[in-house]
């Protein structure tokens, strides 16, 4: 990645603080692209037939393209063609083999076989991709190798299956077959510790990925339970949650997260920089309404189970927008006097890949630590919102300015 210079001058009256009263506001309108992310399609629509959902809550793609959605109050799992087009649906209510009550999320295994977490039954059933039955394990109870409302489910490289369960506040940890390996957590906020958590995603660095939904947090473990971090908190924010429902890592270690409630999705870098948002609340084309679920397919299409609009999305990259300004964050002083002071610019790509480089404005000045979410180029100026950063890394309050942006050396 080439990074251009550049110098920020503050202009007489150009300090404005911005008040967002809403997510939209930063959101593309729809059809235009979605911050490097564009709506390629979407399907669906409310009812019980062929292709039509009743809050759709998990999703996922096999290496073939086929995408699977988890038809929640439906109790049943239906699969399309990359394209959205009808393929076949299998699942009714009820508590016997390939029988669902409120079924949860999907996942493929490298096994090709697709693991379904039945929530209401307690258990996770296992199907071929065509939908025939192959096993399930699992009742209800608090002891190893049972469930209370299971909920994400996730299986890494080497077969083994990840659960998190809502009522019981852990992840507990599997073989193909069923057969227990491990689980960790419990209920609370501390580390490690989950509050209803309803998702998870295997990296492909191994390590795995919580949404703890009422904690409104991501959570980070290794493969064996090994508390890494957090990131996240509640508000509207970017870089904040309002009842997280899903995390989904693609190949390249993008994260993206279902910020359910605040009815859009956020991208990170690999190592937890925020990088763009999309979404708001509405049924237009790129419009989300409590979004539940996310997979990646190996072309890195990003599919989003749009929940309350009984329907899926399909967004695809916009590569014209890995040709804007990279993103850029920022040490400032707490208060942005109208005399330039010393800043620190680092300049990243959505994969982590980061540059620094420092600019003397005017005098010097005391620092409070910032982590910028959003660049937004207008001609001429740039618009930089910052937000102040606690001891414990955790977001706080937003701060925007328009600064004049020119060329030249520094």
């Amino acid at each position: 990645m080439i990074l251009e210079r550049r110098i920020l001058h503050i202009t007489a009256g150009a300090a404005l603080a911005l008040v967002l009263s809403a997510a939209c506001l930063l959101t593309l309108p729809a059809g235009a692209g979605a911050g490097g992310w564009q709506v390629m399609d979407t399907w669906g629509g409310r009812g019980s037939g062929p292709g039509e959902f009743h809050t759709p809550k998990g999703i996922t793609v096999d290496d073939r393209g086929f995408v699977y959605v988890v038809d929640t109050s439906n109790d049943r799992v239906q699969k399309f063609a990359a394209d959205g087009g009808f393929v076949t649906a299998w699942g009714r209510t009820g508590g016997g083999r390939g029988e669902f009550r409120q079924p949860g999320r999907v996942a493929v295994g490298p096994d090709h076989l697709l693991y379904v977490t039945d929530c209401n039954n307690h258990r996770v059933q296992v199907f071929t991709p065509g939908g025939k039955f192959v096993r399930s394990w699992g009742s209800s109870g608090t002891a190893q190798g049972q469930f209370s409302f299971p909920r994400g489910i996730a299986i890494d490289a080497g077969g083994r299956v990840y659960v998190c369960e809502q009522g019981n506040s852990r992840v507990q940890v599997f073989t193909a077959h069923g057969r227990f390996l491990r689980m960790w957590g419990r209920r609370g906020a501390g580390r490690g510790q989950f509050s209803r958590p309803k998702g998870l995603a295997c990296g492909p660095d191994g390590r795995i990925y919580v949404a703890d939904s009422f904690n409104d947090r991501i959570q980070v473990f290794t493969a064996a339970g090994r508390w890494l971090r957090a990131f996240g908190s509640q508000g509207r924010a970017t870089g904040r949650f309002d009842r997280p429902r899903a995390v989904e890592l693609d190949a390249q270690g993008r994260v993206f997260v279902a910020d359910t409630r605040n009815h859009r999705i956020q991208q990170f870098t690999r190592s937890f920089r925020f990088v763009r948002q999309w979404g708001c609340y509405g049924d237009a084309p790129g419009q989300l309404a409590a979004p539940r679920a996310l997979a990646t397919a190996p072309d890195g299409t990003l599919y989003v189970a749009d929940t309350a609009n009984a329907r899926v999305q399909r967004f695809s990259r916009d590569l014209s927008a890995d040709t804007t300004p990279p993103l850029t964050t920022c040490s400032a002083p707490e208060t942005w006097s109208p005399v330039p002071v010393l800043a620190t610019l680092l300049a990243a790509d959505d994969v982590g890949s980061i540059a620094a480089t420092y600019w003397r404005l005017g005098r010097d000045a005391h620092f409070a630590a910032y982590a910028p979410p959003i660049v937004a180029d207008l001609p001429g100026q740039t618009l930089l919102q910052f937000f102040s950063v606690d001891s414990a890394g955790n977001q706080e309050a937003l701060r925007s300015r328009w600064l004049f942006v020119g060329s030249g050396g520094n």
